[in-house]
């Protein structure tokens, strides 16, 4: 009997040495999407800014005489009241928020229990 030597070489199957190259091929495209991933990743969390923009806001905005404040919430270039008058009716007002002139008022209706 024959003794294998451990360097010779065997001819590679043409079926695999196609998957040794599909293996190789798929690993440098796993590792280039992660590369790309990690890199977005960073891009967006670097636009990310470290504070907040300055809003302008007028001086001060006062609700009508009587009415009682219950929330407010800031938009872009506006500023929204929600009101109450001591008989319970609710406004919801709407004000700019650079000059703190009002924009618009909605009267709030409940609507009625089925």
């Amino acid at each position: 009997m024959r003794e294998v030597d451990e360097d010779e070489e065997f001819p590679e199957h043409p079926r695999l040495r196609l998957l040794r190259w599909l293996v190789t091929g798929l690993t440098a495209l796993l590792v280039v999407a992660v590369i790309t991933i990690i890199g977005l990743l960073v891009i967006k969390v670097l636009e990310i800014p470290a504070t907040p923009r300055p809003f302008a806001l007028p001086a001060s905005i006062a609700a009508p005489e009587g009415e009682e404040l219950r929330s407010a919430t800031l938009g872009s270039d506006w500023v929204l009241l929600v009101t109450a008058r001591p008989d319970g009716t609710e406004y919801i007002r709407i004000y700019d928020a650079a000059s703190g002139e009002e924009r618009q008022s909605l009267l709030v209706t409940p609507t009625p229990p089925r």
